[in-house]
């Protein structure tokens, strides 16, 4: 006679599995939702379209963006270690204006370097933006 047994250690991990998410969240709760962002949103995106960054088969834009438009900065920052990071063109089978926002810092003195638009080939790749010391 053959005796199946389970193991208790999937049913003993899940509670701790579970506190420590509660903790996590309990954590990150107070933080502000700027502090916890640091970059521009992704692109936007359309269902089934093919993200800018998406491999060998990617069928992306085969025109340059159009001239980036001119945003007001709205005054004055949300806090002190806020910075403006400006909009740009997103594609989306179609361009697509991301309006630009105020990000939170990742350290002091940080400078936000803004992504463009570079030709590659037949069409156009986006290069994202990055912080720079």
């Amino acid at each position: 006679m053959k005796v199946r047994t389970t193991s208790t250690r999937l049913a003993v991990d899940a509670p701790r599995r579970a506190g420590y998410a509660a903790i996590l969240a309990a954590l990150l709760a107070p933080l502000p939702q700027a502090m916890a962002q640091q970059y521009p949103p992704p692109a936007y995106s359309v269902p089934g379209q093919a993200p800018p960054y998406a491999g060998p088969g990617y069928g992306g834009p085969t025109s340059a963006p159009p001239a980036l438009q001119q945003e007001a900065v709205p005054p004055p920052p949300p806090g002190p270690a806020m910075v403006w990071t400006p909009g740009y063109w997103s594609w989306a089978g179609r361009w697509v204006w991301a309006p630009g926002r105020y990000v939170a810092r990742p350290y002091r003195h940080a400078v936000w370097v803004p992504g463009h638009w570079r030709p590659r080939g037949p069409t156009w790749v986006w290069i994202p933006g990055h912080w720079r010391r």
